[in-house]
């Protein structure tokens, strides 16, 4: 019997960890879901997926509030000098993950980032363990760390190179393999993620349903409908909320005139979109994977619009998918840093 470690930090992680390991519960596997504060609602979701014996177990890391700490000790010597040590002390500090070292330390450790510390604790922390990536989303195909700055991280820092170049990171899961960057491609396998909705038993499937809906209801009806997939270019300061509000109005404008309006705005948001847009709207709840739309076959959109969220690509039931890109507007800007 293996044990299966997640480590998740968004609604696409956490769902794509639910469909994985309902396989493996099968054949009596244990799992552990690690859940982090980078998206509101995870912890609530882990423990109505334990309760339901998805999952064996989760634990809480608040990844990104432990890094706002380090970030502040940052221009002392000694954090210089002892970053990786200072990281993983915090890390402990902050959460409950000392207390499944022994299950960690017999498990296979799946990560969806691999940037930043809740990817990096793990690679210090359990560095004989056997580690697989899976797909993040558009990120995987456009890597962030170049070979100048892998190479001071694993030669001059003593730190993971990240994006999947680190050789404890033995596989690399996304759906299209093909995509990856040449100097990890090697490593690529499919990740069949209709594969793995068309094998779910009903019983499975509605699991998730009522476990992903949170007690949300919405309905999607009509014959003639655009879904506009939002992002948090305000929450992530991209731009301010005044500009994302005109920016999706003039989408709106462009792309959605005799069409019923889906929003489906980014689990991170706070805008409200309902009451600041100039157009009539039906908002799909946020805290709602939108994968999981491709267990209704009969809801198909005749538009689907994004600036640039994977989430798009994941749809099946889409007659014509519509990337804006950066080009839509050149005051949009991508931050650099991801984490």
């Amino acid at each position: 019997m293996a044990n299966n470690v997640y480590v998740c930090g968004t609604l696409y992680h956490v769902y794509i960890s639910a469909l994985k390991n309902i396989e493996r519960v099968k054949n009596n596997e244990e799992s552990l879901l690690i859940v982090n504060d980078h998206t509101p609602g995870l912890v609530a979701l882990a423990k109505d997926l334990v309760k339901e014996g998805i999952f064996t177990d989760y634990c809480y890391i608040p990844f990104f509030m432990i890094t706002a700490k380090l970030h502040s000790e940052k221009r002392s010597l000694l954090y210089s000098l002892s970053k990786n040590r200072i990281s993983i002390e915090y890390v402990e500090k902050y959460s409950d993950i000392k207390n499944r070292f022994d299950f960690i330390k017999n498990s296979e450790i799946n990560l969806f980032y691999n940037l930043g510390l809740s990817s990096a604790y793990f690679l210090i922390r359990f560095k004989s363990n056997n580690f697989k990536q899976v797909e993040d989303g558009l990120r995987n195909y456009y890597p962030r760390v170049g070979g100048l700055k892998a190479f001071k991280r694993k030669y001059i820092l003593n730190a993971p190179q990240g994006e999947g170049r680190d050789s404890q990171i033995k596989s690399i899961e996304v759906q299209h393999p093909e995509k990856l960057p040449l100097i990890t491609r090697h490593k690529g396998i499919k990740l069949d993620l209709k594969g793995m909705v068309n094998s779910l038993s009903e019983d499975n499937r509605q699991k998730l349903l009522s476990t992903f809906s949170q007690g949300n209801t919405f309905a999607i009806n009509g014959n003639n409908k655009v879904i506009i997939i939002t992002q948090p270019f305000s929450e992530d300061a991209i731009t301010t909320e005044e500009y994302k509000i005109s920016l999706y109005n003039q989408i709106l404008k462009d792309y959605s005139s005799g069409y019923d309006i889906y929003i489906k705005a980014h689990p991170r948001e706070t805008t409200d979109y309902k009451a600041k847009l100039d157009f009539d709207i039906i908002e799909i709840p946020r805290n709602f994977p939108l994968e999981i739309l491709n267990f209704y076959p009969d809801i198909i959109f005749e538009k689907g619009i994004t600036v640039f969220s994977g989430a798009l690509e994941n749809l099946e039931n889409i007659k014509e998918r519509i990337f804006l890109g950066l080009d839509y507007d050149p005051r949009l800007v991508v931050k650099k840093k991801f984490i």
